[in-house]
C-alpha cells in the first residue's frame, strides 16, 4: 500500500469516528476532547473554570503561552492585540481570549498581571495559570505538547460552544484572517477545506 493510500484511509478513519458538534466538546478530524471544567487563575488573581466561566456558550480563541517566551509569544501577542483593536467592542460580548499559560511554575497571576499590561490586554481577554498537574493536562488534550517554558507552535483554536465548531490555526496571520475565521465561527459556518480538513477557509 502506497503511503498516500494509508493518509487517505487515517484521515476517513477521523472522519467516520467524528462525533457530531455539540456544546461542551472540540470535535476536529484530528482532535477530540471534551473541555474540562478545571479550575484555574485569571491575572487578576480571580478563581476561574476553563469550561464553565471561560468558554460555555461563547464565541472563543483559545491558545498557549509563557510570560519569559521570546520568540513566538511575543509576535502571536502583537498580533492578538491586533486582533483585539479590530473586534473593538465584540470583545468581551460576542468573542473572547483565552491565553493558558503552560509555564505555570513561573507565571503566577502576578506575572501575567505584568504581561498584560506590556501588550494591553483588556475586558474580554483572560490570561490564565493554575497547579501544574491541571496545567499539564490541558496542555496535553489541547496540543499534546508537555507542560514548561519550552518550544511550542502558533497554533490557535477557534470555537463556538453553542454550535460545537471549532477550528484550528496559525496564530500568526495576518488580522484579516483571524477576524474572518471568527466570523465564520461565529456565524457557524465550517467552510471547510476537503484538502485541509481541520482548517476552514
Amino acid at each position: 500500500m502506497t503511503k498516500t493510500a494509508i493518509i487517505v484511509m487515517v484521515l476517513l478513519c477521523f472522519f467516520v469516528q467524528q462525533k457530531p458538534p455539540k456544546p461542551g466538546r472540540i470535535e476536529m478530524p484530528l482532535m477530540s476532547v471534551e473541555i474540562p471544567d478545571i479550575p484555574l487563575r485569571d491575572q487578576n488573581g480571580k478563581n476561574v473554570r476553563l469550561y464553565s466561566d471561560l468558554v460555555k456558550d461563547k464565541v472563543v480563541l483559545v491558545h498557549f503561552f509563557f510570560t519569559r517566551c521570546s520568540d513566538i509569544c511575543p509576535m502571536q501577542a502583537r498580533a492578538l492585540t491586533k486582533l483585539k483593536t479590530r473586534l473593538g467592542a465584540r470583545l468581551g460580548r460576542d468573542v473572547f481570549i483565552v491565553s493558558i499559560s503552560k509555564d505555570p511554575l513561573n507565571d503566577t497571576p502576578e506575572e501575567l498581571n505584568k504581561w498584560a499590561k506590556l501588550f494591553g490586554v483588556g475586558p474580554g481577554w483572560t490570561l490564565a495559570t493554575g497547579d501544574l498537574p491541571v496545567i499539564k493536562k490541558i496542555l496535553w488534550d489541547f496540543t499534546g505538547d508537555e507542560v514548561g517554558p519550552g518550544g511550542h507552535e502558533s497554533q490557535v483554536y477557534i470555537g463556538n460552544d453553542r454550535t460545537g465548531v471549532w477550528t484550528s490555526t496559525d496564530g500568526l496571520l495576518l488580522t484579516d484572517e483571524l477576524l474572518d475565521r471568527i466570523d465564520k465561527i461565529s456565524a457557524g459556518l465550517t467552510g471547510r477545506n476537503p484538502a485541509h480538513p481541520e482548517k476552514i477557509m
